[in-house]
């Protein structure tokens, strides 16, 4: 999250190319290789991107857009967590 300033890299790239509506914080950080094919990759810098929870949503359709906690877990405030 430091490395990104807070920002979703997604809407960042979008941004700085024209494309996109005003950059949003990022709230999640995204394995670009899935964990479950490559766990030793799970804190490698140059997997992890940072998004905001509409990018994370078109990256992962398969999981709905739902949002965190709307399962019935709700997490901790300010704290995501990701099921592996």
């Amino acid at each position: 999250m430091l490395r990104a300033g807070g920002m979703c890299e997604d809407c960042m790239d979008e941004w700085e190319h024209c494309d996109g509506v005003r950059p949003q914080p990022a709230t999640v950080v995204h394995h670009i290789l899935p964990l479950r094919q490559h766990p030793e990759m799970a804190l490698d810098m140059g997997n992890l991107r940072c998004l905001c929870a509409t990018h994370h949503a078109k990256r992962h359709p398969e999981k709905g857009q739902r949002a965190p906690g709307e399962d019935g877990n709700k997490p901790a405030a300010g704290i995501l967590i990701v099921k592996i």
